[in-house]
């Protein structure tokens, strides 16, 4: 099989995984535990449509609706921090209120790993929407005629980004931003001193990955790789201890140094489960505040 343009042999690996038959790495949801018997339930008994699910759904809401806001010690920030790590692995684009579905049948359009591809796409050849041809190949777009500093976007105003919803209010479209100029900083870091390419790939053992990167490419994968890690590193030691309780957290590391999975997960388990991705994360939902100050 030929090489697909624009995917290193990393990238390839990893597709391959996902199209296997034996579903190495799938792409597609999957349930923790068995289904919830009342799932699919109104509640006056009748099975859930899109007449019956909404005026439910608007219901549960105003019995939700708390109008005074409760200061925290976290960072308000770190709600829509949370909002571009849920876009960078999760998009159900197939399902429908009101029609019962099996997790297992839906496509995961985001890859499930903390990669970016809500900044990078497909890479420069499959996603060139996503990169500028100045100042060089590689480098990401940013910026238009109207606002410098505002993301790169079409002549009808739309965000030329990896994630549509990224761009649904100003606090998530400024972290996608971020994202952007940070890579285009550490591209400008690479050219300049490209010998550091190699610290940027340290650790990588896979043959599979140095030998697909062409000395044309190494100052871009360079700048990725050492992106995503700073990415994950944030995710990591600043989101995660944010909102989880720091024995929960310590007790799920501590299992994945000794080789083991966390309860409740085990080797046949999904890569992404809905229960994480349509109810666990959902919870920053509820820590949005009705008004921010924006300095």
């Amino acid at each position: 099989m030929g090489k697909p343009h624009g995917l290193t042999r990393y990238d390839m690996l990893v597709r391959e995984g996902c199209n296997a038959p034996q579903k190495v790495l799938p792409q597609i949801f999957g349930r923790l535990g068995h289904r919830n018997p009342v799932t699919g339930t109104a509640p006056d008994g009748t099975p859930f449509s899109a007449k019956n699910l909404l005026p439910a759904f608007g219901k549960a809401l105003d019995h939700m609706r708390d109008e005074k806001d409760h200061d925290s010690d976290v960072a308000a920030g770190m709600t829509f921090f949370g909002q571009f790590i849920d876009h960078d692995v999760t998009l159900d684009a197939t399902s429908e209120i009101g029609r019962r579905i099996d997790p297992a049948t839906i496509r995961n359009v985001r890859t499930p790993g903390l990669d970016l591809d809500c900044v990078y796409g497909d890479g420069a050849e499959a996603s060139p929407h996503l990169y500028a041809k100045k100042p060089r190949n590689h480098f990401l777009a940013f910026g238009h005629k109207d606002n410098p500093l505002d993301l790169a976007r079409t002549s009808h105003g739309a965000a030329l980004i990896g994630d549509f919803r990224n761009d649904e209010n100003v606090v998530l479209s400024q972290i996608q931003g971020l994202f952007i100029t940070m890579h285009n900083l550490l591209m400008t870091a690479f050219e300049d001193k490209e010998h550091l390419c190699h610290k940027g790939l340290a650790g990588v053992r896979s043959r599979a990955v140095l030998e697909g990167i062409t000395p044309g490419m190494m100052v871009f994968q360079s700048a990725r790789r050492v992106l995503r890690q700073h990415y994950q590193w944030c995710v990591l030691h600043d989101f995660l201890p944010s909102f989880v309780d720091k024995k929960v957290l310590d007790h799920v590391m501590g299992e994945f140094k000794a080789n083991r999975y966390p309860a409740p997960f085990g080797s046949d388990s999904p890569v992404m489960p809905v229960e994480f991705s349509g109810a666990a994360f959902r919870f920053g939902h509820a820590t949005v505040q009705s008004k921010y100050v924006i300095c």
